[in-house]
């Protein structure tokens, strides 16, 4: 059989394989992609069938990723992931009696942390100044709405349904969200009451509203398409003068940022995010070092017990010195160093 034939059946059966997996479009593009590059890699390197790759062929792939300069070390590993699926399906379909990856170690990604998070007062005004009296204008407002307040991903907020908004319950189902899972998010009676008004304007226009219709449209009448949404959320915070780097999913880090910071729990915040994994959601745990300072000093019995102290050795000095002078002014900003020493341990 000619081996390029039964590569090209091969990787057909794969990309038929992803889609039977509710894989995102381009998560399928992307798998296919790095499935084709390591064939070919394999090729050059006189590798006579896939069956004889090894780990340090995959190690040896990965170094040459590396030394091309054009990745980062998240995308690598995001390469050699997307490999790694080409492989356990090759040995779910008993192509390969073994899989090469077993015992591969893959390099430990950097932590990096959201840095463009917005203030509860930018994004009122965001939302503001997104909005108007046109349905355009409505729209563009509930969408900037829609990420805050429910956290979704762009392209789940793309890929919305009017069928897909539940009013009795109040919640929004998200349909195959990444890693082809599903989960519904609660949503506020404000944004149930833009979403209702929004239909409206629609049924002004067209009779005939169907459960399977786009929730979120462009101008045309077509789907909203993720770059429409990146820049509106640009354009509105050009205008704004807002000097971060905001995109759609910075409003999702806000949105998950401020509800952590107003108690919400991590595990709540994970399923509302979608999360496969909890390390991901506590990444947020990070986010904002200044609110967790206060946070420890309003909550932990050891520094409300000094603030106790300071209190009191404040007052008593307050109340000498009124004796001695009625008219002494007394700084209690600082009222650690009135303490004596035996109360510091």
């Amino acid at each position: 059989m000619n081996p390029c034939k039964h590569m090209i059946d091969l990787l057909a059966s794969y990309h038929r394989y992803l889609q039977a997996l509710f894989y995102a479009k381009p998560t399928i593009e992307r798998y296919l992609y790095e499935a084709r590059d390591f064939v070919r890699y394999a090729g050059h390197h006189h590798k006579t069938g896939l069956i004889s790759i090894q780990p340090k062929d995959l190690e040896a792939w990965e170094q040459s990723t590396v030394n091309s300069g054009r990745y980062q070390i998240k995308s690598i590993i995001t390469r050699m992931r997307g490999l790694r699926a080409f492989f356990r399906f090759m040995v779910e379909l008993e192509i390969l009696p073994r899989d090469p990856f077993t015992g591969f170690v893959f390099p430990i990604p950097p932590i990096t942390l959201p840095r463009d998070i917005l203030t509860y007062a930018e994004v009122m005004r965001l939302i503001r100044i997104s909005g108007g009296n046109s349905p355009v204008l409505f729209q563009n407002r509930l969408i900037i709405e829609v990420l805050y307040a429910t956290g979704v991903r762009v392209s789940e907020l793309c890929n919305l349904n009017i069928g897909d908004v539940d009013f009795s319950q109040g919640i929004l189902r998200i349909q195959h969200g990444k890693g082809g899972k599903d989960r519904s998010v609660p949503l506020g009676p404000g944004t149930l009451t833009g979403i209702r008004q929004l239909l409206k304007y629609r049924k002004a226009v067209s009779e005939q509203l169907d459960s399977g219709n786009p929730l979120f449209l462009t101008i045309r009448g077509d789907r909203m398409r993720q770059f429409k949404v990146l820049d509106l959320v640009k354009r509105s915070c050009s205008t704004l003068a807002i000097q971060k780097n905001i995109t759609p999913h910075a409003l999702r880090h806000t949105c998950a940022t401020h509800m952590l910071l107003r108690g919400a729990g991590i595990f709540q915040i994970k399923e509302l995010l979608g999360h496969s994994d909890i390390s991901t959601t506590q990444i947020y745990t990070r986010v904002a070092p200044y609110d967790m300072q206060r946070t420890h000093t309003a909550k932990h019995p050891r520094e409300r017990y000094i603030r106790g102290l300071n209190r009191m050795w404040t007052h008593q000095l307050k109340s000498s010195l009124h004796f001695l002078d009625k008219n002494a002014r007394v700084d209690t900003r600082e009222p650690y160093h009135i303490r004596p020493a035996v109360f510091i341990c």
